[in-house]
């Protein structure tokens, strides 16, 4: 594989940066993906050492300030300062610690194993295709026999939520397929996720990047909707590889889109009797209520709002009226973590 400074990139290394990356995306299986992770992370730092020998001082530099950050961090959320607290059921600082660093060494090898950006988006792409492949054989497969293929049930023994409740005439019982995720808005959410690494490294869109984002609006969780749209008009606008021709060639072929997705809200909302909606504003509710202290600094690493910090699961906050805490966008929940200066800072990071 040719990368775009000539060299090229051996395909073991490519094998194992897909294979970290792929299986830690998959977030819905929870602890089951830690194993496989352990045995792959033993594997690529015997390969490192006895066969690359050599490593960027700046991304070790960027590991240890990142690690750093983040132990300064888990220690104030444990302590009484600000408005952090430490109220998770089964969660305290050392689970933290080891999750976390487990996290960031996956990550340190990824980008280790990757010699520059080009590999390192060719790595993207080929999860995010493994991802859509799923959706869309699920997709496929549930419309044409009625039959959906759960492939995270007898792992974990949680059922995929691919039902959506509403019929639309022109299509019958409408399904909301979930990918390799419990619901459809996790599966938007992480896709998306890795397609915004895919869009900073590129500093470009292309078509597959739209495709993509199609892609997580077809799952027809509400909030994928709004965010691909965003992200569709993010991409019309900043897209240089696009030629203008082409650009309102889309924008032509999307004029009916709002009117059908208009359609799907109306009838998904029907179907919940509004709930759905009324969940996701009860969240808001939630978080905006809290005090300006709490709003400013969240509530820590090791914390969450009383009124949740004993639920474990979205079908425990859905029975008390709340969205699942990342239905509203990752933002919402930066904030209930890190309040709003702490999203300011991420958001000041990212775009450095």
């Amino acid at each position: 594989m040719m990368t775009s400074e000539g060299t090229k990139t051996p395909l073991f290394s490519y094998m194992l940066s897909f294979s970290l990356l792929f299986i830690m995306s998959c977030e819905s299986f929870n602890e089951t993906r830690y194993l496989p992770v352990f045995f792959l992370l033993f594997i690529t730092a015997f390969y490192y050492i006895f066969f690359i020998r050599k490593i960027s001082v700046s991304l070790l530099y960027s590991f240890g300030l990142v690690l750093s950050l983040v132990i300064i961090l888990g220690a104030l959320s444990s302590l009484p300062v600000l408005s952090y607290k430490q109220n998770l059921v089964n969660y305290g600082l050392s689970d933290f610690y080891i999750s976390i660093v487990f996290k960031l060494l996956v990550a340190f090898f990824i980008l280790a194993l990757c010699p520059n950006n080009l590999t390192l988006i060719n790595i993207i792409k080929g999860v995010l295709i493994v991802h859509l492949s799923v959706f869309y054989v699920q997709a496929a497969i549930v419309y044409l026999t009625g039959y959906y293929i759960d492939l995270l049930y007898p792992v974990t023994g949680e059922l995929q939520r691919y039902e959506s409740l509403f019929f639309l005439p022109w299509i019958g019982a409408v399904y909301r397929p979930t990918g390799l995720y419990v619901e459809p808005s996790t599966f938007s959410s992480f896709i998306l996720w890795l397609l915004s690494i895919k869009i900073l490294c590129q500093k470009n869109f292309c078509r597959f990047d739209i495709f993509v984002i199609v892609s997580s609006m077809l799952s027809l969780s509400l909030a994928a909707i709004v965010y691909g749209a965003m992200f569709l008009l993010l991409a019309l606008l900043c897209s240089g590889s696009i030629k203008l021709i082409k650009k309102i060639q889309f924008v032509l072929l999307l004029l009916p889109a709002p009117f059908v997705f208009y359609e799907i809200f109306k009838a998904r909302l029907e179907a919940l009797g509004g709930s759905g909606e009324s969940l996701r504003e009860n969240l808001n509710k939630l978080v905006f209520s809290q005090d300006p202290l709490t709003l400013l600094f969240g509530n820590g690493l090791l914390g969450l709002p009383a009124e949740v910090s004993d639920l474990n699961s979205g079908a425990e906050l859905w029975r008390l009226g709340i969205a699942a805490l990342n239905d509203n966008g990752l933002w919402l929940f930066f904030i209930i973590k890190v309040g709003l200066v702490g999203l300011f800072i991420l958001i000041i990071i990212i775009k450095k």
